[in-house]
């Protein structure tokens, strides 16, 4: 058990005892008041309020357990968003290279082939790079969507800090600006395929 699961677990340990003696007290006195016997009236309802109250916090601090698991997945999560972001960026700009390349090349060679200095085959060979790197782009833009869903499905959840509410909706928010200029790209590189006409 490592010093946080530790924290919680006397965290935990901490709302139980103070549940069970609060229990007994308040039963004890109820008991008191309730029974012909006081004695007696106080001993059974020290017990059963004891228990009741050691039940109730017991299970108070399995919530905020819960509570305290998720958020610190959260903040897992949220270290890798940087990462993820970066490789949005690079993907974007590499995407955007690219397709002006493919543009500038094609162009280029459609004038060759047109004036006898390339071959058909030769356009046709970038024209079938230009696909292969559609096909990539199009992938990426598909692993973009998904990061993007996985976030929002996270964003959805209630039980998190506010900073960390804040955290994802400003990664998912840049991801979906990435992924809108990448389509941009995509939309670009196929066009461009598109009128090389091969």
């Amino acid at each position: 058990m490592n010093a946080d699961q530790k924290a919680l677990a006397d965290y935990s340990t901490d709302y139980a005892v103070a549940g069970a003696i609060g229990g007994a007290v308040l039963g004890c006195v109820l008991g008191a008041l309730i029974s012909n016997n006081r004695g007696a009236g106080c001993a059974g309802g020290a017990v059963a309020g004891g228990l009741a109250g050691g039940v109730a916090g017991y299970h108070f601090a399995q919530t905020q357990q819960q509570y305290a698991a998720a958020g610190a997945q959260v903040a897992i999560d949220r270290s890798k968003l940087t990462e993820e972001i970066a490789k949005a960026q690079n993907t974007r700009l590499a995407a955007e290279r690219v397709s002006n390349d493919a543009k500038a090349d094609i162009d280029r060679l459609k004038r060759q082939v047109a004036s006898g200095q390339a071959s058909q085959a030769q356009l046709t060979a970038r024209v079938d790079t230009l696909n292969r790197d559609i096909k990539n782009t199009r992938a990426a833009a598909d692993r973009m969507r998904t990061k993007i869903g996985e976030i929002e499905s996270d964003i959805a959840r209630g039980n998190m800090p506010q900073s960390d509410r804040v955290a994802l909706t400003r990664a998912r928010d840049q991801l979906r600006q990435e992924l809108a200029k990448l389509e941009e790209y995509l939309g670009a590189m196929e066009g461009t395929a598109g009128v090389a006409g091969v």
